[in-house]
């Protein structure tokens, strides 16, 4: 008896294994098959970017998008290709031959993923990806030069006359420093000060998979050789410490630079912001040729210097001044709304005037860098609380510079 339930369970275990070989090679059949299917259905599973040297994704982007978003998809395909050797294809749509799509900047097809660039400011950006796509997303705009300014350096009398018509007076106008139309590179093909969200994003995406940047040129990039990229599943938003990120005079020059150097100043994030005031404000307010013949109560002692005088000193105590100053500044906020700051610094060639209201405002107590401290940050402060009652918003910057570095004594807050 036991020889035979020995045997009948021996040849039912041999049945079952019979009918899990068949159920097996039948489910085999069935993944082959349905992953055929679905490999034919762009969004119903994800794939890698690149599998083995073979693009598995495009690049798509929307028509008559920002310049920095065409860029940004550039940068994208060229450093993918340089770690794989596989060359994505950059579309307005995406296309039927792959199955994995990587939105770069806003297009209607990121709408409908209700992926936006709501909230995000000075170069923030969001990372997101699903099953079959990729979306690197920021807010993105090409730079319109603002009104009253010179489109060439032949352009500057032309855009001075529309100024002085526009303000009824002789003031500088704040943006002129900047020279805004120097400020497109036609060797990369974008305005340092066109905004770049989704170029940031491409960027991080990028430093994700190992690319770094120590310098312009190949010379100073890391691009790591990867066969294959996944699709990593992503949800980020990334937003600055510092909405002003720039190195200055020791940046890689974008005007009139070189393609390696300027491009090399977008990678690593720089942006600077056209609303920060440069050095010396006060110019703006008393530093033309017919301030200076018409108003020398502005001035050191009271006197006009020369026309060709490009150190002066004002007078920080001169009433008249003082309400020109305000009379300019609420000028050109309104004038230019999106402004934020406006400059109260001094004029260069800082020295005290003597008059009887300037008289005894010198410290020489405080050292070479302090003694007129008080003095500058005084007229700074009365502008701004000044200003205050009509521009709440606003900002009025100084510079802590040569004698008046230390912090004023007699202000207790600002």
């Amino acid at each position: 008896d036991n020889n035979n339930r020995h045997r009948q369970k021996q040849a039912r275990i041999k049945q079952l294994m019979k009918i899990m070989n068949s159920c097996k090679n039948i489910i085999a059949l069935l993944i082959v098959c349905l992953s055929g299917f679905f490999a034919a259905v762009p969004g119903t599973m994800a794939v890698a970017i690149v599998e083995n040297g073979k693009a598995g994704a495009d690049i798509v982007i929307a028509e008559n998008c920002p310049r920095m978003v065409k860029l940004a998809a550039i940068e994208l395909q060229t450093y993918l290709e340089k770690m794989s050797g596989a060359r994505l294809a950059i579309a307005t749509a995406p296309g039927a031959n792959v199955t994995t799509h990587i939105y770069v900047g806003r297009s209607p097809h990121t709408d409908q993923l209700k992926i936006t660039a709501e909230g995000l400011k000075h170069g923030a950006f969001r990372m997101g990806s699903g099953p079959d796509y990729l979306v690197l997303l920021g807010r993105d705009a090409d730079f319109v030069l603002p009104k009253y300014l010179p489109r060439s350096f032949n352009d500057y009398p032309r855009a001075t006359q529309e100024w002085d018509e526009r303000t009824g007076e002789h003031w500088g106008n704040p943006y002129t420093g900047l020279r805004l139309f120097r400020q497109y590179n036609p060797l990369v093909g974008v305005n340092v000060y066109d905004e770049r969200g989704s170029y940031n994003a491409v960027c991080e995406f990028l430093h994700s998979l190992g690319v770094r940047w120590y310098m312009p040129g190949e010379l100073g990039e890391i691009v790591p050789q990867m066969k294959s990229i996944p699709l990593a599943q992503i949800d980020k938003t990334v937003r600055p410490d510092f909405p002003y990120r720039n190195l200055g005079d020791g940046a890689p020059t974008f005007d009139g630079g070189w393609y390696d150097a300027a491009i090399y100043k977008l990678r690593i994030g720089l942006e600077p912001n056209m609303g920060i005031p440069g050095p010396h404000g006060l110019n703006d307010v008393n530093g033309r040729d017919e301030i200076k013949r018409a108003h020398p109560e502005f001035f050191k002692n009271h006197q006009s210097p020369a026309s060709n005088d490009h150190y002066y000193a004002a007078c920080l105590s001169s009433p008249w001044l003082f309400d020109y100053t305000v009379k300019f500044a609420r000028a050109v906020f309104d004038i230019y709304p999106d402004l934020k700051y406006v400059s109260g610094w001094p004029n260069d060639g800082f020295t005290m005037c003597h008059c009887e209201q300037c008289k005894g405002q010198r410290t020489p107590e405080r050292g070479a860098s302090g003694w007129a401290s008080d003095y500058v940050w005084e007229f700074t402060e009365r502008v701004a609380k000044e200003l205050y009652k009509t521009h709440p918003d606003r900002i009025v910057v100084n510079g802590a510079y040569d004698c008046y570095t230390l912090p004023p004594l007699k202000i207790k807050k600002f």
